[in-house]
């Protein structure tokens, strides 16, 4: 799982990928962990779409430009956009917001 810290590492990404899904997280936080499962079955599941994760302690310049004020967060990336996210510990919306965005 490939991580990121800036927003130009982001944009990069996003030019690169049609899909990228981002996770922001923090290692103090328990439901971030029970994330990391099935977020990387899901990056296995789905080979043409980019997942990264970025550590909130290290990026919070990027954190701050897209309003996470809450772990963990993920943040769905189509065609260069934001499309979706996902507060908190919830796998199923997860897995449905990026099968609605493929």
């Amino acid at each position: 799982m490939e991580a990121i810290s800036s927003q130009a590492e982001l944009d990069i990404l996003l030019k690169e990928n049609n899909l990228v899904v981002l996770k922001f997280y923090s290692d103090s936080c328990p439901p971030c962990k029970m994330l990391n499962g099935p977020y990387n079955e899901l990056a296995e599941k789905n080979n043409e779409i980019k997942f990264v994760s970025a550590n909130l302690n290290v990026a919070q310049e990027l954190a701050k430009k897209y309003s996470v004020t809450s772990i963990p967060a993920v943040k769905i990336f189509k065609n260069g956009e934001l499309v979706d996210e996902v507060i908190g510990y919830n796998p199923d919306k997860l897995k449905e917001l990026i099968t609605k965005n493929k």
